[in-house]
């Protein structure tokens, strides 16, 4: 089973409302195959939906953090699908890693001049903080794939324990015999 940012949704949701409602923008996250998991303001309510932007794609393919102080005249923007209907003055965007892989991205994005000269005078401040959240983000996600993989193995291991007096072979990934259970033993004699 493939998992996405959209397994911890409601995780990263908390997470982008705290950005939001503490510098006043509104805040989008998409995961690595491009569709959004969650957003504020103009990216609410409109998850699943996949995301045409090319700084998020450039972000995912590149691993860097962006800053778009001119969308649609930028370069990245350039090729974009949605550049006609962009109302963007601003946009931040950083990636999010679980280990070394790139899972999503974390913007931030500016609708008007005002939101736009507050972040650009604490440029450094708000990179930081973006960054910091996504690394939480990260964090979020490492701890619901060991969950799953913890879930995972105790299954395996009471399927085990329930057909244990049936007998059991254990191998490793060679095939080559690790145990053989007593009842096996006795079935083979």
């Amino acid at each position: 089973m493939e998992v996405s940012l959209l397994n911890i949704k409601e995780d990263v949701n908390r997470y982008i409302n705290i950005i939001s409602n503490l510098i006043n923008v509104d805040v989008g996250v998409v995961d690595k195959n491009m569709f959004r998991v969650t957003g504020t303001g103009l990216y609410k309510n409109i998850d699943g939906v996949y995301a045409l932007g090319n700084v998020y794609k450039n972000t995912l393919e590149t691993g860097q953090t962006y800053i778009i102080k001119n969308p649609r005249t930028h370069t990245l923007c350039t090729q974009c699908e949605d550049k006609k209907n962009c109302k963007e003055k601003l946009e931040i965007s950083t990636p999010i890693y679980c280990h070394e892989e790139i899972i999503g991205v974390l913007g931030l994005v500016c609708f008007n001049n005002e939101q736009k000269n507050k972040i650009l005078m604490n440029l450094d401040s708000y990179l930081n903080f973006t960054k910091q959240i996504a690394e939480f983000i990260g964090i979020k996600f490492f701890e619901y794939q060991e969950n799953l993989l913890q879930k995972d193995k105790e299954k395996t291991l009471k399927t085990i324990l329930e057909n244990i007096n049936k007998g059991a072979i254990i191998t490793d990934r060679n095939l080559s015999l690790i145990h053989i259970s007593e009842p096996t033993r006795h079935s083979l004699i």
